[in-house]
């Protein structure tokens, strides 16, 4: 089971490797090398690590179980600082002479010593003793088999200015360079050849790393050598954070190369293989520091590290309203201001509790205390009708639709002023919408639906709805009122709608030339037709998509266009 789950989490890895885009793309011909270390750790491991960090260079270390165990600590200082961990066997043993059971003891049964230590499930690539492995025992492994180009022979030599002077003569872009960390000349030479190196244009990366700029592919298993030069796809972006003021707390954002999962810890934590997954924004107390990095792979093959402290109170964003033509403005926080300014350019200034605006204009604004950091610059857009907007511009095809239907009040937006029109429409959102528009006529009784909350502005519209035969539920007793709504489905509750409102719908036909006709569903067919031949609805490139869902814009336009129907 353990090799059936390395090999799951391996081909993952490289399944996003491989898809992720090149968001920085380097020069061709970077010169990349991979450093490793076999044996340790030792006790001059925190040296090598002080000095890679020192250097900006990472490397890959190949860790004996037995000593993995007696270094922990350095073991969680590898995996932190951003280098590779890897498998070298639990006791170094030669696993030619070992069974083929044996010999795969010794790597799987190290595999779980470092799953336990570096606290997360990363696959780790694997370095037999001495480069022996059979083939049987190859083809056993769940990992790669990363072996070397350069020799250094640190081992046989014991001598600082040697082992620097073979890395030198024998390194080439791509290679793979064998060292041990057990010996302090072995520490010292490296260290002093890197630093030469990398006046010489060569960047030291981790093997993972190595393999995912080259874009090549590792398979469990095969034994890999060095990597020369194919390309580089560059370095994986650092992530950006940011944060803005939210009841509770203060809200984190983190956003980094598109396709690359992102990692963080908020308690100033070094981020390991343990570090939380980012999945959108969470709250934080303050003080706190947030660290982040993107990662293919947490074990050596991720970005630089993102670091934000918070220990200042960031002002909340001010509640805003229009009244009379003049913008009023209050803040959450004793001691606060606002300062705003009309347009994209010039200078802020102070609002005095309100301030007298254009129709037709963009105002941003932010809050900001004597204590507090400045809140986030909102930006809000006042239509010609006097309709106050945060996500609706008129660079928009649906501005003039959410513009009318906020006037006619078929929608309303949140506290923050925002209508969502791009947010999926659902289908009790479509029906408050609808009751809306035919004047929120007077309806009393239960609803017959068990999954619909009584006393809601909701719950009346789809009561209401329901019985003028508009909408209906299914046959569980459930109408669903979170649920997308599917595009051949407004097509059906719009016609009948517009029965409803004393236009004959059944009585138009033709124009639905779809070349996804063959999708729409049988009992919906006429009602696209109808939908379709009076101009209520539309397909995209010749298509219909008559399950696909709908936006809250498009549905507002459609409605719309059945009240300028009822109204001609």
């Amino acid at each position: 089971m353990l090799k059936l789950r390395i090999i799951a989490v391996f081909m993952a890895l490289f399944t996003t490797l491989m898809s992720a885009p090149a968001a920085a793309r380097a020069a061709e011909n970077t010169k990349l090398a991979a450093i490793t270390f076999d044996d340790g750790p030792g006790p001059y491991t925190d040296e090598l690590l002080d000095g890679l960090k020192e250097l900006g260079a990472h490397a890959t270390f190949f860790v004996l179980g037995s000593r993995a165990g007696v270094y922990t600590e350095i073991v969680e200082r590898i995996t932190q600082e951003g280098h590779q961990l890897g498998n070298h066997s639990y006791s170094h043993a030669d696993l030619n002479k070992l069974s083929v059971d044996a010999a795969l003891k010794e790597m799987t049964g190290t595999d779980g010593i470092l799953y336990d230590l570096a606290g997360g499930g990363s696959p780790f690539c694997y370095r037999v003793p001495y480069g022996n492995s059979t083939a049987a025992l190859r083809e056993k492994l769940g990992s790669p088999v990363v072996l070397w180009s350069v020799d250094t022979l640190d081992w046989k030599y014991k001598d600082a200015a040697q082992v620097e002077k073979n890395i030198k003569e024998d390194i080439k872009d791509g290679s793979i360079i064998l060292l041990h960390d057990i010996f302090s000349t072995s520490v010292q030479g490296a260290l002093a050849a890197i630093e030469d190196l990398q006046k010489e244009g060569y960047e030291f990366v981790t093997v993972n790393e190595l393999y995912r700029r080259r874009g090549a592919a590792m398979e469990a298993g095969m034994a890999y050598y060095s990597c020369p030069n194919g390309g580089d796809l560059g370095s994986i972006p650092q992530p950006e954070i940011t944060s803005r003021a939210v009841e509770g707390g203060r809200e984190i954002t983190i956003t980094g190369p598109e396709g690359v999962p992102i990692y963080y810890t908020s308690d100033g934590s070094p981020i390991g293989f343990d570090a939380q997954k980012y999945t959108g924004p969470f709250t934080v107390q303050e003080p706190c520091t947030v660290r982040a990095v993107a990662a293919v792979n947490l074990n050596g093959s991720r970005s630089g590290e993102a670091e934000a402290q918070f220990d200042r109170p960031q002002a909340f964003s001010p509640a805003i309203s229009l009244e009379g033509g003049k913008l009023e403005f209050k803040t959450a926080g004793d001691g606060e201001s606002v300062y705003f300014r009309v347009g994209e350019s010039g200078p802020y200034r102070q609002a005095q509790g309100a301030a007298a605006v254009k129709s037709g204009s963009y105002v941003c604004f932010y809050a900001q205390g004597e204590n507090t950091d400045p809140s986030p610059v909102e930006k809000v857009w006042v239509s010609e009708r006097g309709t106050l907007m945060a996500d609706i511009s008129p660079d928009k095809w649906y501005y003039e639709a959410m513009d009318l239907a906020a006037q006619l009040g078929y929608i309303e937006p949140d506290k923050s002023n925002r209508y969502y029109p791009d947010s999926t429409i659902s289908r009790g959102e479509l029906a408050q919408i609808i009751y809306r528009a035919q004047g929120k006529p007077g309806v009393s009784g239960e609803v017959p639906y068990e999954d619909v909350k009584s006393g809601t502005e909701q719950a009346k519209a789809i009561l209401w709805g329901s019985r003028q035969g508009i909408f209906e539920g299914y046959g569980d007793g459930t109408f669903r009122p979170d649920s997308p709504l599917e595009r051949q489905e407004l097509a059906k509750i719009l016609s009948i709608w517009l029965k409803v409102r004393g236009v004959d719908s059944e009585q138009q036909d033709g124009g639905a030339e779809y070349l996804d006709w063959a999708e729409v569903s049988q009992w919906a067919r006429p009602w696209v037709e109808k939908m379709t031949s009076m101009g209520i609805l539309e397909g995209s490139g010749g298509y219909f998509d008559p399950r696909g869902t709908l936006t809250a814009a498009q549905a507002v336009t459609a409605v719309l266009r059945c009240v300028e129907t009822v109204q001609n």
